[in-house]
């Protein structure tokens, strides 16, 4: 039982701010007509804020201890990766989007964009020694394509805009990448894309958008009592414009209001769950971070949506994904 409390709770999202109105933005997105769900990275916005810098560094020290476990060279094997690109993908990257619409094999259905700066370093020259190599011609582009496995191929190609920046596209099919391409250049079939409404928040850096729930994976229990009644979800993890805190904005929408309100009964009281059943368990770890990370955890229900927001401490945070990184 407390597994699937913790389970559920985390479902919800487990980093934000107590509930206040916020400014929220909408970005229209083109996706793929049969897309379930879709996922978006401003690492831009992350390297300007105080908390992204941090996480970007992390990731940094623990992609090196990786590499140093499997017997890299010696030195900074991240200088190495460098040296390989042809530039700094936690400088270049300034964004990713990806879409697929099957959770149990995502790859086969994969879209997903990469926005660079100015550069593609030695990408297109390290495409040559991918396994089974091939490229097409697609009007002024060049259609990459690779198979990893025998039953996976990845497509890719580079698109570069008036202004020089550049994006590149992978999909699982050829037709992904060259109607990807058509978009960008204002030549998109539509009866193959519909367009959905990314919410976005002041210091967003991570968004998804949930167009249909992976039931079959809730098994039973609260947290498949809770998808049973949800159409859609969607999160939105920022940093505080005011303070040093993560937060997170969590929207679920239901059928009817009814459900609704049941959604946020059980959203309001999963927290006093958790605080009863630590107090139980005084020495349980899980109990001990959850409760440590969360501040301030409301809900409201605005008809058959209901939106939930918490804050995370940002030490408290970096804390607990260091002691992570390093087992």
């Amino acid at each position: 039982m407390r597994k699937k409390i913790l389970v559920l709770f985390m479902s919800l999202g487990l980093v934000c701010i107590g509930f206040q109105q916020m400014a929220t933005a909408a970005e229209s997105l083109s996706i793929p007509e049969d897309a379930k769900f879709v996922l978006q990275l401003d690492l831009k916005t992350m390297k300007s804020s105080s908390l992204g810098r941090k996480l970007i560094q992390m990731a940094r020290q623990s992609a090196s201890r990786e590499i140093a476990k499997k017997g890299g060279e010696a030195g900074d094997p991240i200088a190495k990766i460098q040296e390989v690109l042809g530039f700094d993908p936690f400088e270049e990257v300034q964004g990713i989007v990806v879409t697929a619409s099957d959770y149990e094999h995502p790859e086969r259905s994969l879209q997903a964009t990469m926005r660079l700066r100015k550069t593609t370093g030695n990408l297109e020259g390290l495409l040559l020694s991918l396994p089974h190599y091939d490229a097409k011609d697609y009007g002024k582009y060049e259609i990459h394509s690779a198979s990893p496995s025998k039953d996976l191929s990845v497509f890719g190609a580079i698109h570069t805009d008036r202004e020089g920046d550049n994006t590149v596209l992978l999909g699982a099919k050829r037709e992904t990448v060259t109607n990807m391409l058509d978009q960008l250049d204002s030549r998109s079939n539509q009866r193959r894309y519909k367009t959905t409404m990314l919410e976005t928040e002041p210091g967003s850096l991570i968004t998804l958008k949930v167009l249909e729930l992976p039931r079959e994976w809730m098994g039973e229990g609260p947290q498949a009592n809770l998808a049973k009644r949800l159409q859609a979800a969607s999160l939105v993890i920022s940093q505080s414009q005011s303070t040093q805190n993560l937060e997170c904005h969590i929207k679920l929408e239901a059928s009817t209001e009814k459900q609704a309100e049941q959604i946020r009964q059980m959203a309001q009281g999963l927290l006093a769950m958790v605080e009863f059943a630590q107090s139980i368990e005084p020495d349980d770890k899980d109990f001990q971070n959850v409760l440590r990370l969360m501040r301030d955890v409301q809900a409201a229900r605005d008809g058959t949506t209901v939106n939930i927001r918490l804050s995370v401490s940002e030490n408290e945070l970096l804390k607990l994904l260091d002691d992570e990184w390093k087992r």
